[in-house]
């Protein structure tokens, strides 16, 4: 994510050391990993200077980007034998992951869908339905303007909590859509899946 703008990949890890020896960034210690943090008064400065320099939507972009290849990693961890590791991965990434939405659903439906759609099982599994419903009622508002697979990603998982919340006609009609479209892609995966839940919802 900071990489970029005369900025190496492999030089990133010496700035973010400068600038904890600054106390401008701080490490905080955890079991497995450190994790880095700034201060909110940091945070907002970082923010308005970002915005000054013209780099604001690069770099929302790539931190966008960063969260949607950590989710399609983690995605077939979440229904295996890693799916406690995983699970605690992306809770510790929450805020990224609603930073990311935030700013995507504002100006990339596309992306928003790419993060929308892959984080309904861990939103399921951690029974954060009503945060689910938020992020994924927005995204639907935008599935037109998405790539046809990812609508149907995006169509499933609104889908799935509408079931889960007694909404079963909404819940049929975006399966049925996403169904369309899955079909449309020749994904037959995709069609089995909006299949069996359309058969849950009857």
């Amino acid at each position: 994510v900071c990489a970029g703008g005369g900025i190496d990949g492999a030089d990133v890890l010496d700035s973010v050391g400068e600038l904890v020896n600054q106390s401008l960034v701080e490490v905080a210690q955890g079991e497995r990993e450190s994790r880095y943090r700034l201060l909110l008064a940091v945070r907002a400065y970082a923010t308005q200077r970002l915005l000054e320099c013209g780099e604001g939507d690069t770099v929302r972009a790539r931190h966008a980007e960063w969260c949607a290849g950590l989710l399609l990693e983690a995605e077939p961890g979440l229904s295996g034998s890693e799916q406690a590791s995983w699970l605690a991965r992306l809770e510790a990434e929450q805020d990224n992951f609603r930073a990311a939405l935030e700013s995507s659903l504002a100006g990339n439906p596309d992306t928003a869908g790419r993060l929308a759609g892959p984080l309904w099982q861990f939103w399921y599994r951690r029974g954060y339905y009503h945060e689910a419903r938020r992020w994924l009622e927005e995204a639907v508002a935008l599935a037109n303007r998405m790539t046809p697979a990812v609508r149907a990603s995006v169509l499933t998982a609104a889908a799935s909590f509408a079931h889960l919340q007694c909404e079963y006609g909404l819940a049929r009609d975006r399966l049925e859509w996403a169904l369309s479209v899955y079909r449309q892609l020749g994904d037959q995966v995709g069609a089995a899946t909006a299949l069996q839940r359309l058969g849950s919802v009857a």
